[in-house]
């Protein structure tokens, strides 16, 4: 992929030109991350390798799309990719597993937004930058983005340079809006938002997010406790919470809601 092609043309570009030279590399690399173990090590060799380039792990559920991203940023000699996941919360243990210097994730991801999984990571895994990645070039977006704690957002039909640019400049904690999107326009949404407003949304464990993304995807309680690992009784109790919380009384205005909220 050249990075004067728009990320949003990725499919056609897989489906024209074929996969990518390096197809052994990165099924090779599949297979690592389907063992924890093995991509730790496979990190830390390359980090004794080749100190001085950034780690990255990308994060898509469209797979032709997450590999075009991927062979756009392998081509770069200062970027290396340690890791590539399809699912909000496979995404997240394995930044905690593999503490990459840039996170590049989709906006939409299942079991865990884009959103939920930047928010999680600032808490916990805060040497990890994101960048945000999204079909919507809106700065309304790009500053709910901002707020949850990525330090970039890239539309997709911006070109590929932008992308690389914005994981170059979050290594440093460097703020990146692709085109068409303005800082000023982006400021002026996150300062039209009240210090006082509360959303209900923010108020919300993160088990009861989880509960909430599985629960609008059409989930029964015993579905989400066996996808948790938790019981049906502490399914039911966290359901029942968020939608005191939220203020939802019905599955129909639970899924009305995740729709609204993009979830």
């Amino acid at each position: 992929m050249h990075q004067d092609q728009p990320l949003d043309r990725a499919s056609g570009w897989q489906r024209s030109l074929g996969p990518p030279a390096n197809v052994g590399g990165r099924q090779a690399a599949r297979r690592l991350a389907r063992h924890p173990t093995d991509p730790e090590i496979a990190a830390a060799r390359e980090r004794r390798e080749t100190p001085d380039r950034m780690g990255v792990v990308v994060a898509f559920d469209q797979p032709l799309l997450r590999e075009a991203i991927r062979a756009l940023l392998e081509a770069e000699r200062d970027l290396r990719i340690i890791g590539e996941y399809g699912d909000g919360r496979e995404v997240v243990q394995a930044v905690k597993r593999l503490a990459p210097d840039v996170l590049v994730v989709s906006l939409m991801l299942p079991r865990l937004s884009g959103l939920e999984v930047t928010r999680h990571l600032r808490e916990h895994v805060p040497t990890t930058r994101v960048v945000i990645v999204s079909m919507y070039a809106s700065e309304l977006y790009a500053a709910n983005g901002l707020r949850h704690g990525a330090v970039g957002y890239v539309a997709t039909a911006a070109r590929g340079k932008h992308l690389v640019k914005a994981v170059r400049a979050a290594r440093s904690g460097r703020r990146y809006l692709s085109p068409p999107l303005t800082a000023r326009g982006v400021d002026a949404h996150l300062k039209r938002t009240p210090a006082t407003a509360v959303d209900p949304y923010n108020i919300l464990t993160t088990r009861e997010r989880e509960v909430l993304h599985l629960a609008a995807d059409g989930f029964s309680n015993p579905r989400v406790a066996a996808t948790l690992g938790i019981s049906r009784r502490t399914a039911e109790t966290h359901r029942a919470h968020l939608m005191r919380k939220l203020r939802l009384r019905t599955q129909t205005e639970l899924v009305r809601y995740a729709i609204e909220r993009r979830i």
